[in-house]
C-alpha cells in the first residue's frame, strides 16, 4: 500500500492559517528527511509535475482528484516513530520547530485508489510537501510569474 501526504505549509479551507493555498504548485524536488528505500512509482510520476488545490480538493497530474477532511493539529517530531532508528529530521524537508516539535494541521485525502493521502500544513514555514511513502517528500512550491 502506497501512503502519499502532502505538506502544504499554508492555509486553505480545511486549515486553520490564514494564509490561501488555493491554485497550482509545482512539485520540484523528492526529497528524503530520513533513510528511505529509494524512489516510488509515484515520485518518478509526479517529479517535475504540478498539483492543485481548490477548495477541499487536491488534484494530481493525470486528472486524478482528492476530497481533502478537516484539518487536525498534530506535532511531529525527529523520532523512532517518525523515522525508525535510523533517525531523519523534519527541518530537512522544511519544517521548522518550536518547543522540540514540529506543529502541522494534518487533513486526510480520499483519493479513490491512490493512497492513502494525507495533506499536512505549517503555516509559518511555507513549505510545501508532498509525502510519497517509503520516506520519500516531494516539494511542492508555487510556479514562477
Amino acid at each position: 500500500m502506497l501512503r502519499v501526504m502532502v505538506f502544504i505549509l499554508a492555509a486553505g479551507p480545511a486549515f486553520a492559517g490564514a494564509l490561501d493555498l488555493d491554485g497550482t504548485w509545482h512539485v520540484a524536488e523528492v526529497l528524503a528527511p530520513g533513510v528511505s528505500v529509494g524512489e516510488s512509482d509515484l515520485s518518478i510520476r509526479l517529479q517535475g509535475k504540478e498539483v492543485t488545490l481548490s477548495g477541499a480538493r487536491l488534484q494530481l497530474p493525470g486528472g486524478l482528484f482528492c476530497d481533502m477532511a478537516p484539518a487536525q493539529p498534530v506535532n511531529l517530531r525527529d523520532d523512532a516513530e517518525s523515522f525508525g532508528s535510523a533517525g531523519g529530521s523534519w527541518a530537512s524537508v522544511g519544517l521548522v520547530a518550536g518547543q522540540g516539535v514540529y506543529a502541522v494541521e494534518m487533513s486526510a485525502l480520499d483519493c479513490g485508489g491512490e493512497g492513502p493521502l494525507e495533506l499536512l500544513v505549517q503555516t509559518g514555514s511555507r513549505a510545501v510537501l508532498l509525502d510519497l511513502g517509503d520516506g520519500l517528500y516531494a516539494r511542492l512550491m508555487r510556479p514562477e510569474s
